[in-house]
């Protein structure tokens, strides 16, 4: 029988892009101010280009999704990578 005794890391990353043109300014406004909030417990991050918000996570526990439920954007404006 072998056994480990070295580091296991068992981390994930997560991402989503979210389209502006499916989205309007107070949510994209909402979905910022989420994401540098203490509310943002998973750690999530952005980048912003003209046509696309961009966030991150190194760990994805659902708190960003449970937000994104609270706002009246339609799901079809993400696009999940990872």
């Amino acid at each position: 029988m072998k056994i480990r005794t070295g580091f296991v890391s068992n981390s994930s990353s997560s991402s989503f892009i979210i389209l502006k043109d499916n989205v309007s300014n107070d949510t994209l406004w909402a979905i910022k101010n989420y994401l540098d909030s203490e509310e943002n417990e998973d750690g999530w991050s952005y980048t912003e280009s003209e046509n696309e918000l961009n966030g991150f996570a190194v760990m994805d526990n659902g708190a960003i999704f449970k937000f994104l439920n609270t706002t009246d954007m339609p799901f079809s404006a993400i696009e999940f990578d990872g």
